[in-house]
């Protein structure tokens, strides 16, 4: 709350202890332009079950939020539309809004829950992949939906796409997906660790010790045993004069 917005609730609490209602209504009206006067504003409303007043008075917040670029106030004024629609049972509205807002928080599997429950089921695979094709950034949400969906070429795509750790998604995801897609996913394993590995700042025990964590990992997938060998015995080879990361090779 901002200094403004502890006065005014404050003398609107006042107000209303001392029974001038009115007068803390006025005061109300007076200050929805602060976020926190029109949340208390609304949820009167909303007790109120003015349904249509809450939202006129939230859809001009959204406006207002727009202008002065306050995307996490727009957020908030969406969520309490929301509750409302959840309240009239407004599937139209609720499926426009969850959309809203998975796309402004790059996925939620909150609002994907929520939409699969809305929408029609012979509409909901080219409603998803529509609604996802406009995320800006594909965070593991969307890879979580994907693997719901049992949508693995997605899926796969995906984390081809992430440069950033894929190692990491790699051995996430890759053993809960079909054994058919182990192949291209060791693939893109052996070419990881192995630029992994080249770093000249992975260089010391600790690295060792995630490297040989990695490649035990790998062994879990279909042709992992043989795809792990061939890549410690490449190690062994280039790496021969690194004595902590041969004993921590060892075994493999």
């Amino acid at each position: 709350q901002t200094g403004e917005s502890r006065y005014v609730i404050m003398k609107m609490n006042y107000l209303d202890e001392l029974g001038r209602t009115e007068e803390a209504q006025t005061v109300m009206n007076q200050f929805l332009y602060l976020p926190e006067v029109r949340r208390r504003k609304v949820g009167q409303l909303q007790g109120e079950e003015k349904y249509v007043e809450a939202l006129e008075l939230l859809n001009d917040g959204i406006v207002i939020a727009k202008q002065n670029n306050h995307a996490g106030t727009e957020r908030q004024w969406l969520e309490m539309k929301l509750a409302i629609y959840e309240l009239q049972k407004n599937s139209k509205e609720i499926i426009e809004t969850c959309r809203t807002l998975f796309i402004a928080n790059s996925g939620s599997m909150k609002y994907y829950k929520k939409l699969k429950e809305n929408v029609p089921s012979d509409e909901w695979k080219t409603f998803l992949h529509r609604m996802i094709a406009k995320v800006k950034y594909r965070s593991e949400v969307i890879a979580d939906i994907f693997e719901v969906e049992k949508e693995y070429d997605e899926l796969l795509k995906w984390i081809i796409s992430e440069s950033y750790n894929r190692i990491s998604r790699i051995l996430n995801y890759g053993l809960r997906m079909p054994k058919n897609y182990h192949s291209a996913l060791l693939d893109l394993f052996a070419v990881d660790i192995k630029a992994y590995t080249e770093n000249k700042f992975n260089i010391g025990r600790k690295h060792y010790q995630t490297i040989a964590q990695w490649l035990h990992e790998a062994k879990r997938f279909t042709g992992g045993t043989m795809i792990v060998a061939r890549i410690v015995g490449e190690f062994r080879t280039t790496y021969k004069r690194r004595p902590a990361m041969m004993e921590e090779l060892r075994g493999l």
